[in-house]
């Protein structure tokens, strides 16, 4: 019987994501594709499912600029 990791709930993801900008700034996108690559070339491609969500995360975070009239 194989055992299969729980899944990721998708608040996991964007906070991983959060940590993951707080910590790289602009190479978090960078970092993550670099844990993407690790987990492919050790075959753990649920670790890499997760990875690529993360990216995808990091992707739309840094995309999303606050609109600068708002908090005035």
């Amino acid at each position: 019987m194989s055992r299969r990791k729980p899944q990721v709930s998708n608040l996991a993801i964007w906070q991983s994501a959060k940590q993951l900008l707080d910590c790289y700034n602009e190479t978090a996108l960078k970092e993550a594709v670099n844990r993407v690559e690790e987990a492919r070339k050790v075959g753990d491609a649920e670790t890499e499912a997760v990875w690529v969500r993360v990216a995808q995360a990091v992707s739309e975070l840094q995309r999303i600029k606050p609109d600068e009239g708002s908090l005035q």
